[in-house]
């Protein structure tokens, strides 16, 4: 298909859920193919759209997605918190930088067990593992809040052990009492749950602020996004 991948989507009214729903698809892509991802686009590092002008201009309906950005205008873009990109370019870095440091994705782990309930069709679960290193992933790709029941045996997951959301880096639940517990996920949230904490090199990871911040900065630029 050629489109990037914001513009293969219904934009979304409002820009908060737009990086919400961008990051969730992103991450359930991610997770899917993990180490084996070959190549991402450029433009959708960064969340980036369509360019009709260059696609018109060249009569390569393929240069579409294939902008050739100013440097300097990229620079300004993604170092403005009140712009969809700059979400997206730093939580774009920091999920390969979760994927190239979980050790639950090496590349002679097993393949991605990707499941959904028929009762939930919009959430998706998948989970990665490679001997006791284990990941559970869960997105809702829906604009509605879901609860999900999770039976943690099922995907590796140790009850007596601190549950972690390696995506904020904050313990969901800590020493459950039970095999099963129920998690409240809001539209287009993404869980990337262990036992512990991935070591991720701090080269590779950007300070990105929290869903707070990220929604205060985008509402303080009005139109269009």
């Amino acid at each position: 298909m050629c489109s990037t991948t914001r513009d293969a989507l219904k934009k979304m009214v409002d820009p908060f859920l737009e990086v919400k729903r961008y990051m969730a698809f992103k991450t359930l892509a991610l997770a899917l193919m993990g180490r084996h991802v070959k190549a991402l686009f450029f433009n959708d590092l960064m969340g980036l759209l369509n360019d009709a002008e260059l696609a018109a201009k060249t009569g390569e309906l393929r240069n579409i997605k294939r902008t050739k950005s100013d440097r300097k205008t990229l620079e300004k873009l993604i170092s403005d918190p009140s712009r969809v990109e700059y979400w997206i370019a730093k939580q774009t870095n920091n999920t390969i930088a979760l994927v190239d440091s979980d050790p639950s994705f090496h590349p002679r782990g097993n393949e991605a067990r990707l499941m959904v309930d028929s009762k939930l069709p919009a959430v998706a679960f998948l989970h990665n593992f490679y001997r006791d290193h284990h990941t559970l992933i869960i997105v809702n790709t829906s604009e509605k809040t879901e609860k999900v029941q999770i039976h943690l045996p099922d995907y590796g997951l140790d009850r007596s052990e601190d549950l972690i959301d390696n995506i904020t880096a904050v313990p969901i639940f800590r020493n459950s009492r039970s095999e099963k517990i129920t998690l409240k996920i809001k539209p287009f949230d993404r869980y990337w749950i262990k036992n512990k904490i991935v070591a991720i090199d701090q080269g590779l990871r950007i300070d990105v602020g929290t869903e707070a911040d990220m929604y205060a900065s985008l509402a303080s630029r009005p139109g269009s996004f």
